[in-house]
């Protein structure tokens, strides 16, 4: 009997280490946003009521627009900060959208979705639209963005 409970002590141990072995470990992401911009994630976590959160936040830097006019750069940066259970973090998404103005048609909008391919690597899209987008020169545009982003550690 005292082998069958050293077995299942055992087995439950290994199984809790693989399930958080896939967590990343804290830190900063960093990558670029061609042929402009610049992208930053930061992961931390944090204990609240008993259970393990990851926080994610993110910083996209320089959008590259599109505009009517030409290309352009976003003046705003876009940012943000989420959180989520650890236990399901690893199996859903992070990021929202943010609009200013009606919703079929914003004035500015922004929308950050991304997720963790690896440990050690994010992937996703961020996008900049609107009929009245701040421009790094000066002005505001009608311009849209749709850039793909990856960052590693």
């Amino acid at each position: 009997m005292p082998i069958l409970w050293m077995l299942a002590l055992l087995a439950c141990l290994a199984i809790a280490v693989i399930a958080d072995a896939s967590s990343p470990d804290p830190g900063k992401f960093v990558g670029q946003i061609r042929p402009s911009g610049s992208a930053e994630l930061r992961i931390h976590y944090r204990r609240i009521d008993h259970a393990r959160f990851r926080i994610y936040h993110w910083v996209f830097d320089g959008v590259p627009l599109h505009c009517p006019q030409g290309r352009e750069v976003s003046r705003l940066s876009v940012d943000g900060k989420e959180k989520a259970r650890n236990r399901f973090a690893d199996h859903q998404p992070f990021g929202y959208t943010v609009s200013e103005g009606s919703s079929g048609h914003p004035t500015y909008a922004t929308k950050v979705r991304g997720r963790l391919v690896t440990r050690n690597k994010a992937r996703g899209v961020v996008r900049v639209h609107g009929s009245s987008v701040r421009l790094r020169g000066g002005g505001h545009g009608n311009c849209d963005s749709g850039r793909l982003w990856t960052i590693r550690r």
